[in-house]
């Protein structure tokens, strides 16, 4: 699946390749009578994370909300910043059609108080 390509695709998405964490909020509020089309584990030919048609993952639902259980108490419980001595956000490492975080930059990761 060309997930990169997909995501990335002017005739899909306005400015694809900036990121916009209100993007798919904006996406339901303009097409209410579609929006379920831009939820995170619907399927679609445009946004095949979680497969398409017959082969969409049965799971997606499920693992969707367990991804944002783990992200918010992580969130809740721990504060995380770059060193005091880092200015900007490291570059990422493109790999075929990955976006990863350089491995080599160091993150503080505290638990809260």
């Amino acid at each position: 699946m060309p997930l990169y390509s997909t995501a990335r695709d002017a005739k899909y998405w306005k400015n694809p390749d900036a990121f916009d964490a209100d993007r798919f909020f904006r996406m339901r509020q303009e097409f209410p009578d579609d929006e379920m089309k831009f939820q995170f584990a619907t399927p679609s030919a445009h946004s095949m994370g979680f497969g398409y048609g017959k082969f969409a993952c049965p799971g997606r639902v499920y693992a969707s909300v367990q991804l944002k259980l783990v992200l918010a108490m992580f969130l809740r419980d721990y504060d995380l910043s770059f060193p005091e001595d880092r200015k900007s956000r490291p570059g990422n490492i493109f790999f075929d059609e990955m976006i990863l975080p350089d491995k080599t930059q160091k993150l503080n990761v505290r638990r809260h108080k």
